[in-house]
């Protein structure tokens, strides 16, 4: 790809993450999943630093009840927060 489409193309990665996403999928923060349950965020990007694609990839665990840290799960981030 040459570097004029390569900088077309960032640039429209970071118009859909400024456009579409709030900034709810944080690491370190604690969200509530769409599952019901708090999770705490480990991992993740919505814009890969990386490779200037856009991206709404990952990892959290769960938030059990008596405080302690279940199983790290990923996949796509979501855009609501009960919390």
């Amino acid at each position: 790809m040459s570097q004029n489409l390569a900088s077309i193309a960032r640039g429209i990665d970071e118009g859909l993450y400024t456009h579409f996403c709030r900034p709810i999928m944080q690491i370190g923060a604690t969200v509530w999943h769409p599952d019901g349950y708090p999770v705490k965020v480990l991992d993740g990007c919505y814009l890969d630093p990386e490779h200037g694609r856009f991206s709404n990839w990952w990892t959290w665990q769960r938030i059990n009840d008596d405080g302690t840290l279940g199983e790290k799960a990923s996949g796509y981030g979501w855009r609501e927060n009960k919390a």
